[in-house]
């Protein structure tokens, strides 16, 4: 319920590929993949590695 809340009343949103791709490389950190989960759509595994 906290996210419904947070994305009507607040303005947010849900980040996109691009999205998480900036904020792993402002961490020093390189999306190397990214795997949607079948059983829990629409969410995805991302995966990471260090600069």
């Amino acid at each position: 319920m906290s996210d419904r809340n947070m994305l009507v009343n607040v303005g947010g949103r849900e980040r996109t590929r691009k999205d998480f791709e900036d904020v792993c490389h402002r961490a020093g950190l390189s999306v190397t993949s990214v795997t949607p989960l079948q059983e829990a759509a629409p969410f995805s595994l991302i995966e990471a590695v260090a600069n």
